[in-house]
């Protein structure tokens, strides 16, 4: 049973109301085949829910629409993976002899602060493939 609502609240920095939650309500019924994520990336879309860097704040929307269901405001689409699943890291051939020689042999030696996902990922392929030409 959902419960009623009445006033507003603040959740992930977001004040709702009761029209917030009857939109909420009816997105979900009018499109019941969307998932959490879909549900989420649409209600950033409609209200503008951006980071300051313009990205939408899905992450804290799909929280925001978790809490909601906890309070029985909502009744969300069942979850498509349950809990968190470990990230999986596919083997990748490499050089696995010991290096068995001074420091000054293994000249010239880089080391580069990288800072973000995006740029740590830009370094690791430039590194591997500086290593298989």
């Amino acid at each position: 049973m959902l419960t009623s609502m009445s006033g507003s609240f603040t959740l992930q920095g977001r004040q709702l109301g009761g029209d917030d939650i009857s939109l909420i309500r009816q997105l979900i019924g009018t499109h019941p085949d969307w998932h959490r994520s879909r549900l989420s990336v649409e209600l950033c879309r409609m209200w503008n829910w951006r980071t300051d860097k313009g990205l939408l704040k899905d992450m804290a929307c799909r929280s925001m629409l978790r809490k909601l269901e906890q309070r029985r405001l909502i009744v969300l689409p069942a979850a498509r993976v349950i809990g968190n699943r470990a990230r999986r890291i596919r083997e990748m051939a490499h050089a696995s002899d010991p290096i068995i020689c001074g420091l000054e042999q293994l000249q010239p030696i880089e080391i580069a602060v990288v800072a973000g996902r995006v740029r740590a990922m830009i370094c690791f392929i430039a590194c591997w493939i500086a290593t298989i030409i």
